[in-house]
């Protein structure tokens, strides 16, 4: 049951645009390595959450869309006061973990669909990020029965 469904979503997001699979795979290559240093800070967060191998103009694309994206996820007040986007995203990351791993989760999978947008020019609705970022991430990870 499980194979077959995982099968299906494998399918359906082949199917989806080589863009979108690609900004969905980066989003979540992004976040993967926030949700790493969640529990082993650093003191470089931008260093450690973009390859070494990413060109400079992703890189930027990848900044920019963390800046306009983290405001969304603001959990607290005390990182509003931020304006620059390394200091904006390490007081989020320890914000972050504080929370529960259920709560870090679903804020890490809402920060990958929202740098899709961001990444996307927000042509498509918000929902739809959600739910390719769920597709793509469903279609790499190995399902095992609970």
């Amino acid at each position: 049951m499980l194979r077959k469904l995982r099968d299906a979503i494998r399918e359906f997001f082949g199917a989806l645009p080589a863009k979108i699979k690609t900004i969905a795979a980066q989003s979540l290559q992004v976040t993967t390595a926030i949700k790493s240093i969640l529990s082993n800070p650093v003191a470089d967060v931008v260093t450690a959450i973009i390859p070494g191998d990413w060109d400079d103009a992703l890189k930027a694309t990848v900044l920019e869309a963390i800046e306009k994206a983290l405001p969304y996820l603001q959990i607290v007040d005390n990182c509003k006061h931020h304006t620059n986007v390394e200091d904006m995203l390490k007081c989020w990351v320890a914000e972050v973990a504080k929370l529960p791993k259920h709560a870090q989760n679903a804020m890490l999978h809402k920060l990958a669909s929202l740098l899709m947008a961001q990444m996307h020019n927000n042509e498509l609705k918000q929902s739809l990020y959600d739910y390719y970022q769920q597709a793509y991430y469903s279609s790499q990870k190995e399902w095992k029965a609970a």
